[in-house]
């Protein structure tokens, strides 16, 4: 019910400024879904970040290497390549200093988005 609440808000525009609607491809049947997402600017990049762990749209993503990220009415279709651990500390501080927690977080995976 969160999920659904977010998604419209953020197809209007409305909300946090780093929450996007993500699509993608689905790894199995190739259908397109859609979820709330946070984008983080740091330095010059925005990253995606996954703080639940490994979610349905993270193995999606690894799937398809591309996804599409939309807020109010811009939209951008993105590739994107997954971080190592070391390589995302810094994005994942910067996540848990400006995202208010709405659970625990299990894990975080910071995946860059670069432009198609």
């Amino acid at each position: 019910m969160v999920n659904l609440v977010l998604l419209v808000m953020t197809r209007l525009g409305l909300g946090k400024s780093y929450r996007h609607v993500l699509t993608v491809r689905g790894r199995k049947t190739g259908e397109l879904h859609s979820t709330p997402v946070d984008v983080m600017q740091h330095g010059d990049q925005r990253w995606l970040v996954a703080a639940y762990g490994v979610t349905n749209w993270v193995r999606n993503a690894r799937v398809t290497g591309e996804v599409r990220i939309a807020r109010g009415r811009r939209r951008e279709t993105l590739r994107v390549a997954e971080l190592a651990p070391e390589e995302s500390v810094s994005v994942l501080r910067q996540y848990l200093r400006e995202v208010p927690p709405v659970g625990t977080p299990n894990t975080c995976i910071a995946v860059r988005g670069a432009g198609v």
